[in-house]
């Protein structure tokens, strides 16, 4: 349903009519259907109307956020099971609405490809608007992550209204509505919530959203990371299952981080500490509050914090919502298998992408600041990092060095970084007294290496990601005392 377009009027115009058209329909899905149905929705609608961007109100997508946490696997409320025959889905609810927040993040995180390449365009125009909206929208989303809304406050009545449109675009979008009539006549009446009172809930199926928590945002990490330890680790089975709700609102979260930092990096412009500390982001404000305003510790409290592997440090954090740890509907909940290794694991092999992401994270913020600074930070940072990985045992190390081909060239180089840093502290090697790379690698061949069974797992890696390694003379040699199936074959 896109507006008839009158060159000689500005696009936001347009894209207000059209945000206010399709608003009525999402509150007459939710009105009448259920939560499931406009999540089912608004996943197929999403760009089919482009330029325009098919999302919800604020209120609204605040509600698909606290979806996320539900831990239900069969779910019977009315408000929040499909009812539109066709539509019903394996589905969690959490998972639909992951994947629903996720597929907006992602249109942000790859506008370029919708790009026609005539900027000047008015399809490329109203893009642009729209992009920009859906950021806005977003980030006022995730404002939960401020520290600013670390304590629950009220919101007044007039903060919950409905967004009404400008009494200029009144008559077309009555004339709109007429022509579409039809289209919703699809909906049937089951039953009726007010619109009023879908805008202005705090809460679904028990949990509170998350703009009404006031939580240390740190502690929704913390708290994944204890889940993630008991369930996988502990075998406790509550544990887990509240662990496979979270790990997708961590990604999320991790997600839209990620987005703050491109919009930061995407002119390749280097910035101050004061700029970054002006900024509006999140992500970078919440690790200065770690580290009491000092960069440095605050990167070295992250590397503490995504590497937690003691349930005792975490005997702090207490469940987020209100549906945590509550195994609801257990009958028809079916673990997966797990990684046989969980019981060799600390961390929770599970947990290890999603904490090398957030480690890597803070390095890209790193990559953002002046070169002239980016040096001693990367530096200490690499240590932080190291010193925390050199207290997990090897099934943990292992995965943490398994990345994929999909990552990008500055991350390979931290965590190549993070290799060497932590065999010179396995082997004594201090590869700043070595003039180059074959005398590092010979130094590391001399090394009683195989004394240490954390060694090989790095020294694989390394030959897998450090081309000047890979190509090194030395590299046949260590696979000669290294164990094959570790090092891998090398060509």
């Amino acid at each position: 349903m896109r507006p008839t377009i009158d060159p000689s009027v500005k696009p936001e115009y347009y894209c207000q009519l059209y945000h206010s058209k399709w608003q009525k329909v999402h509150m007459m899905i939710l009105q009448h259907r259920s939560m499931s149905d406009l999540i089912g929705h608004l996943q197929c609608s999403l760009t089919l109307s482009f330029p325009y961007i098919d999302y919800p109100q604020y209120e609204v997508l605040n509600l698909i956020l606290t979806a996320t946490t539900t831990t239900s696997f069969g779910l019977s409320d009315d408000e929040i099971t499909t009812t539109f025959p066709g539509m019903s889905d394996i589905r969690t609810l959490s998972g639909r609405a992951a994947d629903y927040l996720q597929s907006l993040i992602d249109l942000l995180s790859h506008a370029e490809n919708w790009i026609d390449g005539d900027e000047d365009s008015l399809s490329s125009k109203t893009f642009a608007i729209e992009l920009e909206s859906l950021w806005n929208l977003l980030y006022r989303l995730f404002g939960f992550l401020s520290l600013n809304k670390a304590r629950p406050g009220r919101r007044n009545a007039s903060d919950r209204g409905r967004r009404i449109p400008s009494s200029s675009s009144e008559n077309h979008i009555t004339e709109l509505d007429d022509a579409d009539d039809d289209g919703l006549n699809i909906l049937k009446y089951v039953r009726f919530i007010s619109e009023e009172e879908w805008l202005s809930r705090t809460e679904l199926f028990g949990n509170t959203n998350f703009d009404r928590l006031g939580r240390d945002p740190w502690d929704y990490f913390l708290w994944g990371f204890k889940c993630s330890i008991q369930g996988l680790t502990q075998g406790d089975e509550i544990s887990r299952l509240t662990w496979a709700v979270w790990k997708n609102v961590l990604y999320l979260v991790l997600r839209f981080y990620n987005l703050e930092w491109q919009r930061f990096n995407r002119n390749d412009d280097e910035f101050t500490l004061t700029m970054l500390r002006n900024s509006n982001s999140l992500f970078f404000a919440n690790i200065l509050v770690l580290g009491r305003s000092d960069l440095d510790a605050g990167l070295h409290e992250l590397a503490k914090l995504a590497l937690v592997h003691s349930i005792d440090s975490l005997e702090r954090i207490r469940p987020i919502m209100e549906g945590d740890l509550i195994l609801r509907d257990s009958s028809e909940y079916v673990p997966e298998l797990l990684d046989p290794e969980e019981d060799e694991s600390q961390l929770g092999i599970e947990s290890i992408p999603l904490r090398r992401e957030l480690l890597l994270l803070g390095y890209r913020y790193i990559t953002l600041l002046d070169q002239d600074i980016q040096v001693k930070y990367k530096r200490r940072y690499v240590q932080a990092a190291s010193t925390c990985l050199l207290k997990v045992g090897d099934c943990d190390l292992r995965h943490f060095f398994a990345i994929g081909k999909e990552t990008s060239s500055p991350d390979r180089i931290f965590m190549t970084r993070i290799a060497y840093r932590i065999i010179d502290d396995l082997t004594g090697i201090n590869r700043s007294k070595f003039k180059g790379q074959e005398d590092t690698v010979e130094a590391i061949f001399e090394a009683e290496i195989e004394d240490d069974s954390r060694v090989p797992i790095l020294l694989s890696f390394l030959a897998q990601n450090d081309s000047n390694f890979a190509s090194s003379n030395y590299v046949r040699r260590l696979a000669s005392k290294i164990e094959e199936p570790i090092l891998g074959n090398i060509e």
